[in-house]
């Protein structure tokens, strides 16, 4: 397992987390990764998951998490990667956007 420090502080990861499966943590709880890795390895295509909730110290952030798939020359999986993309701001805007909520204002221009 390697991260940015920008996923550290989300995940609140530390250096001893390198090399932990990510399934042993916090964070793989999220994904169900044995699941995951099972699809992964039958479809042999990338998958995403939207609008993925998580709770953390710094209140809740909404995640689209990109997860492709890592074989060997053999074509066997061996490993995915992971990214994690925070959608936390447009999911408040689509929210407001919802049917609804919209006030749309219109105007008209003459020719």
């Amino acid at each position: 397992m390697m991260a940015n420090n920008q996923a550290n502080i989300l995940f609140n990861l530390k250096s001893s987390d390198i090399g932990v499966p990510v399934g042993d943590l916090e964070i793989g709880q999220m994904v169900n990764v044995l699941t995951l890795m099972k699809q992964l390895n039958r479809d042999r295509r990338p998958l995403t998951l939207k609008n993925v909730e998580w709770e953390s110290d710094y209140g809740t952030n909404y995640l689209d998490i990109h997860i492709t798939p890592i074989s060997d020359p053999n074509h066997t999986l061996i490993a995915a990667n992971l990214t994690f993309i925070d959608v936390t701001r447009y999911t408040g805007i689509s929210s407001n956007l919802a049917p609804g909520n919209m006030d749309v204002k219109t105007t008209t221009t003459c020719k």
